[in-house]
């Protein structure tokens, strides 16, 4: 299946944010949400200006040769490091996928919800002692990732994960959304499964019971996906959420064009330390 749906609203931004003063500077960040169905991913405006999935692995990459170096003494890593650094760079990235609940049915039947990779890195043996204090070295958290779902220890970079989580807090009591919510919980109840009450999840779907077997377990999520797309919730609740997050991009344009800027030259620098280890 090849597939990549645009969802969002019209690209002239007036008709999104009323009386906005100017549109953003930069005219290469994409307005609407994008659902690509082959990787179940979604992206938002806002994930537009911190790193890629991929360029986080690379500051991940970088950060497990830094540690090693740090916690050594060493410029010189081990080759161990280097495998597990190259590693790191080959397995899935942390992709934003369920954000509304499980949908793309025909992701679900054939790859399941996660992935049965070992996370990277994992780095080497150190002390807490040492590892604290590698972790909160000055060079360390230079290369940090800055996504909408991983914020730095510290730093402007830190806003855009505050600012995704709040649109998506005003997505799921938006009352499109829980309209929606409520068919996709009579969807699946008229399936014959339990369903989260609104105070158990605000994005209700099945009510899994982690005792179920794997198969048990792949069942409901394939019928949540299926009830899920049927109404396209994922589609119009990333619709929704683009709309709130344009109307972040106009209020702290300066500070996410600084983000997005941080976001390149960490990526740069964590190629650089990746290149000089020999991993790339």
């Amino acid at each position: 299946m090849a597939k990549l749906a645009l969802c969002g609203f019209s690209v002239f931004l007036t008709a999104c944010v009323a009386d906005s003063p100017s549109a953003p500077v930069d005219d290469h960040i994409n307005t609407q949400a994008v659902l690509d169905w082959n990787l179940a991913t979604i992206t938002l405006p806002l994930d537009q200006y911190g790193m890629t999935p991929r360029e986080a692995k690379i500051s991940d990459a970088a950060a497990s040769i830094l540690f090693a170096q740090c916690v050594t003494g060493d410029l010189q890593v081990s080759s161990d490091v280097i495998v597990e650094a190259r590693r790191t760079l080959e397995v899935e990235p942390d992709y934003n996928r369920w954000l509304y609940g499980i949908w793309n049915a025909e992701f679900i039947a054939e790859h399941g919800r996660f992935s049965n990779e070992i996370p990277a890195p994992i780095y080497i043996d150190a002390s807490p002692a040492i590892a604290d204090k590698c972790r909160s070295s000055e060079e360390y958290l230079s290369i940090e990732p800055i996504t909408a779902m991983r914020s730095p220890q510290s730093g402007v970079g830190s806003m855009i994960m505050e600012w995704s989580w709040e649109s998506t807090a005003r997505t799921t009591a938006d009352s499109r959304v829980i309209l929606l919510v409520e068919e996709l919980n009579t969807c699946i109840q008229n399936r014959g499964y339990s369903v989260w009450s609104k105070e158990e999840s605000s994005l209700g779907g099945v009510k899994i019971d982690n005792s179920w077997s794997e198969e048990s377990i792949r069942r409901a999520e394939l019928v949540e996906a299926n009830c899920n797309d049927s109404i396209n919730l994922t589609k119009k609740a990333a619709d929704i959420e683009a709309e709130y997050q344009i109307e972040t991009i106009f209020e702290n344009e300066a500070e996410l064009l600084e983000i997005k800027k941080q976001a390149n030259e960490r990526v740069a620098k964590a190629e650089q330390i990746l290149t000089d280890a020999g991993v790339l």
